[in-house]
């Protein structure tokens, strides 16, 4: 998989690694303390991106 605009294939795998290992509850704020919207991240994943 082509990295998406504005991350690289790397950089998406660290995120995805790094949203898993959030805690319950935890896990949207973190997403959007980064920017990144819940529906997109989801997008990455079913596109098999993995931490």
């Amino acid at each position: 998989m082509a990295g998406i605009v504005g991350f690289t294939e790397a950089e998406l795998r660290e995120l995805v690694h790094e949203y898993e290992i959030q805690p319950y509850g935890r896990k949207r704020r973190w997403l959007e303390e980064r920017g990144v919207s819940y529906s997109r991240f989801r997008l990455w994943r079913a596109g098999g991106v993995r931490g």
